[in-house]
């Protein structure tokens, strides 16, 4: 057995091959939204930047029969070149941030259940669907 092959890797156990980018994250929530709605409602990232520079990604949800649109949370980077750290804000949860993909997915999954989100997605079909009733 040579040295090397002797030394453990030192590298934490979460370091994998599949790591996932903030928006691809989300753009996965843009389409669960439009399905779970059957396009009642939809959703988009808009991009941005910082004053300072660091990219920004805003989750928005839109009633298109109601003319309606809402900011339901904004994620900043706190590096310009890498997707992570961000920071997570909005929903009616304490700002948090994340270092992983995996944090980053509790955090969304956090806001997108929390109760003032569900409160404002249901209050949105509810409204689209006096606007524009389901067919039968």
């Amino acid at each position: 057995m040579s040295q090397q092959n002797s030394i453990p890797s030192l590298w934490p156990a979460g370091i994998r091959p599949d790591v996932l980018t903030p928006e691809a994250i989300l753009t996965r929530q843009v389409a669960a939204l439009e399905e779970l709605t059957k396009g009642t409602l939809t959703a988009e990232i808009e991009k941005g930047t910082t004053a300072d520079g660091a990219p920004m990604l805003w989750f928005t949800v839109k009633a298109p029969a109601i003319r309606y649109t809402v900011r339901i949370f904004v994620v900043k980077s706190l590096n310009k070149q890498l997707p992570f750290p961000v920071e997570v804000s909005g929903g009616g949860a304490a700002t948090k941030q994340c270092s992983t993909d995996q944090d980053f997915t509790a955090a969304v999954a956090s806001i997108l259940q929390s109760a003032p989100t569900k409160s404002t997605v249901l209050a949105m079909i509810a409204k689209s669907n006096e606007a524009q009733p389901p067919s039968p």
